[in-house]
């Protein structure tokens, strides 16, 4: 059965990067209009701190 593992080469994602930067973009846009279509101080500040805090993910190396 190892034998057979070791024969697979691992499969690098062409567009991972592109992909996070493109993601970043749009989240930066998203955050910045539901900031801005916020109706009170009290909302705007509740998508601020939603829009700059991280996903938080496990760790996987």
């Amino acid at each position: 059965m190892e034998q057979a593992v070791d024969l697979v080469e691992p499969v690098k994602p062409r567009l991972r990067g592109w992909l996070h930067a493109g993601m970043v973009t749009a989240s930066l846009i998203a955050g910045i209009a539901l900031i801005w279509l916020a109706r009170t101080p009290q909302a705007a500040w509740d998508c601020t701190v939603y829009a700059v805090t991280p996903e938080e993910r496990p760790y996987s190396p």
